[in-house]
């Protein structure tokens, strides 16, 4: 996410389904308490995560 990737992309780089990712994404998002993919790496970089 950090890099920009699309869902299909990380899901091509790292060999899983689409859907897999999408689970992984939300699960992230639950964790982070956050609700878009830019609020997750804002989170991620404010807490020296990525």
């Amino acid at each position: 996410m950090v890099e920009g990737l699309t869902a299909k992309e990380i899901a091509d780089r790292v060999s899983v389904s689409i859907h897999t990712t999408g689970t992984h994404t939300k699960n992230l998002f639950v964790k982070l308490e956050v609700h878009s993919r830019a609020a997750a790496v804002a989170r991620a970089l404010r807490d020296g995560l990525v």
